[in-house]
C-alpha cells in the first residue's frame, strides 16, 4: 500500500503537470483543478479563468442561500497546491484522483 506522504508527493506532480502550460490547459486538467477546488472550499460549482488567472466559485450558505467568491492567484501551481489537504480523512479523495487522472491521461 502506497502511503500518505508518496500519495501527496504524486498528486503535487500531477498539479505541476497539469499546470506546465496555463496558456493552454486540457479538459482533463481542468478537471482536476475543479475537483481540488471544490473539495478545498466545499464548493457546488467552480469556473477557473485561466486568462484572468482568478477563481469562481458558488459556495452554499445555508438550505436556500448561495454566494460567489471570486480568488486571483498569481501562480496556479501554487495556488493549488495549497489547497491541498494534508489530513488524513481526505487521503482516499486524492487517491481516487491520482487514479481518475492517470485514467484520463493514458
Amino acid at each position: 500500500m502506497i502511503g500518505s506522504s508518496e500519495i501527496y508527493r504524486s498528486v503535487n506532480e500531477v498539479i505541476t503537470e497539469s499546470c506546465a502550460s496555463e496558456v493552454r490547459i486540457s479538459a482533463q486538467a481542468n478537471s482536476l483543478h475543479k475537483a481540488i477546488l471544490k473539495k478545498f472550499f466545499c464548493a457546488e460549482k467552480v469556473e477557473v479563468l485561466y486568462e484572468e488567472k482568478k477563481v469562481v466559485l458558488t459556495v452554499r450558505v445555508s438550505a436556500t442561500e448561495r454566494t460567489t467568491l471570486e480568488i486571483e492567484y498569481d501562480h496556479l501551481n501554487d495556488f493549488l497546491n495549497k489547497c491541498i489537504d494534508k489530513s488524513e480523512k481526505h487521503i482516499r479523495f486524492y487517491q481516487g484522483l491520482l487514479q481518475y487522472y492517470a485514467m484520463q491521461n493514458a
